[in-house]
């Protein structure tokens, strides 16, 4: 499994990706791309099997300063469309949970006690600011914040999937996240 894992991994999160900005219907392009074999059919057993799935909580905002990009991710719904994407692709043993949340500080992470990837709002409102200094324009400056955000919420998948899939890493597990994402 882990030949297969590391050999088809990024093409499937590039996949995730194309099907997410493009709207390609998700089994269409696995038909094209990944064939099961013994080694892989577990991976695609029946929907209707599924234990877990990713689901996105977004936590209320103290901070005004953040509700703005509380509204914009949770209104464009980007993650939500984003964890049905993976739910198509990945059959997981247990649920994860995307949450935006007010963390008291610029970060994200993965929780393997609680099996969730937190991205911090501080995090996105210090992309944000990064991105005014490099964009000319409102559109330009989201697009670059929403990139910057999609950039690090795929590191922290990596470390979700490593964890919940028990994924061998060859060097330092930070070096694979970066791959992935």
């Amino acid at each position: 499994m882990m030949k297969y894992l590391t050999g088809k991994f990024s093409s499937i999160i590039l996949i995730i990706t194309f099907i997410i900005f493009n709207g390609i219907a998700t089994k269409d392009i696995l038909a094209l791309e990944i064939t099961p074999n013994r080694q892989t059919k577990d991976l695609f057993r029946s929907q209707s099997n599924r234990e877990g799935k990713f689901t996105v909580n977004y936590v209320p905002v103290r901070n005004p300063a953040y509700r703005g990009l509380q509204t914009l991710f949770a209104d464009s719904g980007a993650f939500v469309t984003i964890a049905d994407g993976l739910n198509k692709i990945f059959i997981l043993p247990s649920d994860i949970t995307i949450t935006l949340a007010e963390c008291g500080q610029a970060n994200a992470f993965y929780s393997p006690q609680h099996q969730g990837i937190v991205i911090c709002y501080e995090l996105i409102a210090e992309n944000a600011k990064f991105a005014t200094e490099y964009t000319t324009s409102t559109r330009e400056q989201r697009r670059a914040t929403f990139s910057s955000t999609l950039f690090v919420f795929f590191h922290e998948l990596a470390h979700a999937l490593i964890h919940v899939y028990d994924l061998p890493v060859v060097g330092r597990e930070e070096d694979a996240a970066d791959q992935l994402a």
